[in-house]
């Protein structure tokens, strides 16, 4: 038996390791979620996170559950199924759990899990522009992610560059997309500036807008991260330590 986590949760851009007991909770407000599942040589099969209960006015946590056996669906035939190996936690993610997100799952339990990337071990029988063993990432929303195997129709997902490892494939369907909506009307040679510009929409922001020559000014708490932000081409970095103190 293969002990490779799959898939692999990341928060911030983090690997985070928790070795599930049959079942946790998450509080819903500063919590972090992380699974590390072990990879079953059994097809028709799969291990998942089952999100039972999200938080609400009758129910102060949000329960997930560890499933073993969670049985696959067969494959319609315009579906492909994707082995995940990694799977981001966004904090839409958490809003998930928490019910008050503005999407929600259509009904529970359901496996959660917006983000991931992984590579394709089947296909159905209509499917025309993805081949097995081609890696890909979810575009649609919730495509139950947090497990071994996922579902979704060939229209989707998006094919990836094997070139591009898989870590940083998983992380490209949220933050980027929105980086490049909110730098839409902004024009060659204007500023920006925004708070957190180390976290990972941050530093999307900065990467976009420098490629669209648009100067950014990046305001952070964490000194150790100014170098990292000038070199995907920010120019202008504030560090904030509770007194003004520029970098």
């Amino acid at each position: 038996m293969c002990t490779d986590p799959l898939p692999q949760c990341i928060d911030s851009g983090l690997l985070h390791g928790l070795h599930p007991a049959q079942s946790t909770s998450s509080t819903h407000s500063q919590s972090v979620l992380s699974i590390n599942m072990v990879q079953t040589p059994t097809f028709g099969t799969r291990k998942a996170a089952i999100l039972q209960q999200t938080c609400s006015s009758n129910a102060a946590e949000a329960t997930i559950t560890f499933e073993k056996d969670y049985v696959l669906p067969e494959l319609l035939p315009s579906q492909i199924l994707v082995k995940m190996a990694f799977a981001p936690i966004n904090p839409s993610d958490i809003n998930v759990l928490e019910g008050t997100y503005v999407i929600r799952p259509e009904s529970l339990p359901a496996i959660p899990g917006i983000e991931g990337a992984g590579i394709v071990v089947k296909i159905g029988t209509e499917v025309s522009n993805l081949d097995v063993g081609a890696h890909v990432c979810g575009c649609k929303w919730n495509w139950g992610s947090w497990a071994e195997y996922a579902i979704a129709n060939e229209s989707e997902v998006v094919e990836l560059p094997k070139s591009l490892d898989l870590k940083t494939s998983a992380m490209l369907s949220v933050n980027p997309p929105t980086a490049y909506a909110l730098l839409d009307d902004i024009q060659e040679g204007e500023w920006i500036i925004q708070n957190a510009g180390n976290s990972a929409m941050g530093l999307s922001i900065v990467q976009v807008a420098a490629s669209r020559g648009i100067h950014t000014i990046s305001i952070t708490r964490r000194p150790d991260v100014h170098e990292k932000i000038k070199e995907l081409g920010g120019d202008v970095v504030i560090v904030y330590e509770g007194k003004d103190m520029l970098r």
